[in-house]
C-alpha cells in the first residue's frame, strides 16, 4: 500500500520504542506523568496494529473499517490530551499544577456512571490515578463534538479540529451499519484521512513526551526523543 505516513511507521516505531524503554520500571506518584506515558503506549500499540494490517493486506478498502476503528481510539486520546494540555499553556509554558488537576478530574470521570462499592474500591485503590478517592463524585467530562470543537476554533488549533472531524467520521463506521459501505468507497477521502490520522498519532506521542519533559526533565531528556521530530514536521 503506497501511503505516505504508513511508509514511515516502521522507522517511527523503532525510534519510539527506544524512548519508551526509558519508562520501564519507572515508579512515581505524579498522575499526569502516568497519564502521558500511557497516552504514548496506546498510540504506539495502535500504530503497531495499523502497520500489521497494511503489511498483511495490500488493498485499503478491505481493511478500511478496522483501520478506522483503531485510529478512532488514537484520535480520541489525542483530542482529550490536546484539550486539557492547551487549557494549561500560557506563553508557551505548560502549567503542570493546573494540568495535574485537570487530568485528575478527567481520569476519575470514568467512574461517574459506575456504582461505587467496596469491591470496586478494593480493586482500584492501589492505582495511582484513583488513590485516596474516598467516594464517588461527579467530574467534568469533555464533550468531543461540543466543547472540543468550539475550543479548537477559539484557539485556532487546526490539527485538533481535523482530529475531531476524523474521529466523528470513523465513529460512524460502527453506528451507520449497512451505509458504512458507502463511506468505505470514498477512496480519496479515506486515503487522506488515513495519512493524516497516522501523522496525528505520531504527533500525539511526540507532544506527550514533550509534556513529560516540561513537567520533569529528570524523567526524560530532550535529546532522548529529538529524533521523532523529523516524522511530524512537514
Amino acid at each position: 500500500m503506497e501511503i505516505d505516513e504508513i511508509s514511515k511507521i516502521d522507522s517511527f516505531l523503532f525510534e519510539t520504542h527506544k524512548v519508551l524503554e526509558t519508562f520501564n520500571n519507572l515508579k512515581q506518584e505524579y498522575t499526569a506523568i502516568t497519564y502521558l506515558i500511557d497516552n504514548c503506549y496506546r498510540s504506539y500499540d495502535i500504530l503497531v496494529s495499523v502497520d500489521c494490517l497494511c503489511k498483511k493486506i495490500n488493498n485499503q478498502k478491505e481493511i478500511e473499517h478496522p483501520l478506522g476503528i483503531l485510529l478512532r481510539s488514537g484520535l480520541y486520546d489525542f483530542i482529550n490530551f490536546q484539550f486539557y494540555s492547551n487549557k494549561c499553556i500560557s506563553k508557551n509554558i505548560l502549567d503542570s499544577k493546573k494540568f495535574q488537576e485537570l487530568i485528575d478530574g478527567f481520569l476519575k470521570n470514568h467512574f461517574n456512571k459506575i456504582k461505587w462499592n467496596p469491591d470496586l474500591k478494593e480493586l482500584y485503590k492501589n492505582i495511582v490515578e484513583f488513590k485516596n478517592d474516598g467516594k464517588l463524585k461527579d467530574y467534568n467530562s469533555l464533550g468531543i463534538l461540543g466543547v472540543g470543537r468550539s475550543f479548537a476554533n477559539e484557539k485556532k488549533l487546526n490539527y485538533l479540529q481535523f482530529a475531531i472531524d476524523c474521529w466523528e467520521w470513523y465513529s460512524k463506521y460502527e453506528h451507520y451499519g449497512y451505509f458504512t459501505n458507502n463511506m468505505l468507497m470514498d477512496f480519496d477521502g479515506n486515503y487522506k484521512r488515513l495519512n493524516r490520522s497516522v501523522n496525528i498519532l505520531f504527533v500525539n506521542i511526540y507532544f506527550s513526551l514533550m509534556a513529560i519533559f516540561d513537567i520533569d526533565s529528570n524523567i526524560l531528556k530532550l535529546d532522548k526523543f529529538k529524533q521523532l521530530e523529523k516524522f511530524i514536521l512537514k
